[in-house]
């Protein structure tokens, strides 16, 4: 019962860095597609400039 505790701090620190780690990739997710709509919209913007 003792080792108990050590036993859940390592999964308690597994789970944070399991957490971590996926919301650096849904972070990163968010970022990309942000930057593909801006990109997007940009070209649309100009399509329809052009188009006058």
């Amino acid at each position: 019962m003792s080792n108990m505790g050590s036993y859940l701090l390592g999964i308690a620190f597994w789970i944070f860095v399991g957490a971590v780690s996926v919301a650096g990739i849904v972070a990163d997710y968010k970022r990309r597609r942000f930057g593909i709509e801006v990109l997007r919209m940009a070209i649309d913007k100009g399509r329809r400039s052009t188009r006058r």
